[in-house]
């Protein structure tokens, strides 16, 4: 089996979880180190309100945001880029993720991840 490639040198995205909803950022860092802005887009409500269905907040909430930030990169590269599917993304959540029951946020976080990784059949 072939490796993956290893994570885009050049871009890196913040999911910023607040309250209101997320936010999802992409930047560029340029080779001079310097970071640009490329796009961004958000979606409501917050993540909290999905604390209960992680799947269908990965699928019908946070997929969309992804697959905008892909296509950023695709007209960032003039097609596609061989890292889109490679950039590192951040989290920042909020107290109200934290506010739940002991371990929610937590199985939340790792049902929403494998369900990014591994859309569910007919999402």
């Amino acid at each position: 089996a072939t490796a993956p490639p290893p994570p885009s040198p050049l871009y890196r995205g913040v999911l910023a979880a607040g309250s209101p909803g997320p936010r999802l950022y992409l930047y560029h860092l340029s080779n001079s180190g310097t970071l640009r802005v490329v796009g961004s887009t958000k979606s409501r409500p917050g993540l909290s309100s999905y604390i209960h269905d992680p799947v269908l907040c990965a699928t019908e909430h946070l997929m969309p945001m992804f697959e905008y930030a892909r296509e950023l990169l695709g007209d960032e590269e003039g097609g596609e880029d061989p890292y889109a599917h490679h950039v590192p993304v951040y989290l920042q959540a909020t107290a109200g993720m934290r506010l739940g029951e002991e371990g929610a946020a937590k199985a939340f976080y790792d049902a929403g991840f494998a369900a990014l990784v591994s859309p569910p059949e007919g999402s």
